[in-house]
């Protein structure tokens, strides 16, 4: 389970009764119970609540579990987030970005060329991190008239490394904090924001 999930265990998510918990970018794990969209799955019974999680992969959305009891949608993050009112009246409690990949080094671009294949060359989509750091926050724009007052967005993959931001939410981080959010957990890993008081 990777840690910018499980910083939803440190917020306060008392608000997620009146909203919706929302994850672009289904698990790929290949133990489901270790994935985020396990986890997310298991929050949403616990506050009885939607949860969406939203995959352009048809492989990615097949391989969740049938036990899965909340909404799977093929889509991509942008289409799904221009269409939310079509799925839901409520506000979205918690946003979860981790969809398109980073690539770190040379050899992680290979270990994860082999896990993804084809995936993103299908879709005549050239897989680079300034590719990943421009759809996340197109995402994340999409998504600002449908947060709750109270939201959380957490973002994968994000780290401030030479002095600036990396990561999926490259653009992201700084996009948040001019609008109002600020920095409630950080790591290696990702990093999570709610709005300023």
């Amino acid at each position: 389970m990777s840690t910018s999930h499980n910083f939803a265990l440190n917020l306060n998510l008392n608000h997620l009764e009146n909203s919706v918990i929302v994850e672009i970018g289904s698990s790929r794990a290949k133990d489901f119970k270790e994935s985020s969209t396990f986890f997310f799955e298991k929050l949403s019974i616990k506050y009885k609540t939607e949860f969406f999680t939203i995959d352009f992969s048809d492989e990615v959305i097949e391989s969740i579990p049938n036990s899965f009891t909340q909404v799977k949608i093929k889509d991509s993050g942008e289409n799904f987030l221009k269409h939310f009112p079509n799925y839901s009246k409520k506000k979205i409690g918690v946003l979860y970005l981790d969809n398109f990949d980073i690539i770190y080094n040379e050899k992680h671009k290979k270990s994860l060329l082999k896990r993804v294949g084809d995936l993103y060359s299908k879709k005549n989509i050239d897989l680079n991190n300034e590719n990943s750091a421009k759809i996340h926050l197109e995402q994340l724009k999409l998504s600002f008239e449908y947060l709750h007052p109270q939201a959380h967005v957490i973002i994968d993959d994000t780290s401030f490394r030479q002095n600036k931001w990396f990561g999926k939410g490259a653009l992201c981080v700084p996009y948040l904090l001019e609008n109002g959010f600020q920095i409630l957990l950080e790591n290696d890993d990702g990093i999570a924001f709610s709005k300023s008081n």
